[in-house]
């Protein structure tokens, strides 16, 4: 099945030009200064089938479960931590920003470690097409991402779908493109 993130990722990393694409190439490290190269069609496919592979549920599911877990660990952890501290309840609202921040923070690391190690495989693997690529000085600016993404499946596709199908978007009343709950679809 095709990653439905392709599209998205096409219209915000590539521009067209008179010469093919402007292909904006992922960061080395999470923030810093990217580099611009002049792609063609048939390298645009090739950058996209590296950056957006074709998905499982298999691989949803662990990727969801592992998020899982770590929250499952980290509100075990924060709740020992709380029950030796305070007895299991917490007396100030100090005490429980504490505990909500002690339970998000391993999740936020975890996400900033994850998207990073997925940057550095992707590189890697685009490391020898990007050898054979021309850089240029154009650039993607924000105005060329909202034009680029105009078109995407956003959240407003969904809304103006079930708008259109004649389903008020109620707690009872569901979309018709979405399976019915209990129906797993990948």
């Amino acid at each position: 099945m095709r990653n439905p993130s392709r599209h998205t990722l096409e219209a915000f990393f590539f521009k067209p030009t008179a010469d093919g694409f402007v292909w904006q190439a992922p960061h080395r490290w999470l923030f810093g200064k990217t580099h611009h190269y002049l792609v063609d069609g048939a390298q645009k496919e090739a950058i996209l089938d590296i950056l957006a592979p074709d998905r499982t549920c298999g691989r949803r599911f662990a990727i969801i479960a592992a998020g899982g877990l770590v929250f499952g660990a980290s509100i075990v952890v924060v709740g020992t931590i709380m029950q030796i501290t305070y007895g299991g309840k917490p007396t100030t609202v100090g005490a429980i920003l504490v505990a909500a921040a002690l339970t998000l923070i391993p999740l936020l690391l975890v996400f900033l470690a994850t998207m990073e190690g997925v940057t550095q495989v992707n590189l890697a693997k685009l490391a020898p097409l990007i050898a054979r690529l021309r850089p240029t000085d154009e650039e993607i600016t924000a105005a060329d991402r909202r034009r680029g993404t105009a078109g995407t499946r956003g959240a407003d596709h969904f809304i103006n779908e079930a708008n259109e199908n004649g389903a008020a978007l109620t707690p009872r009343a569901r979309p018709r493109s979405l399976p019915p709950p209990g129906v797993i679809r990948c």
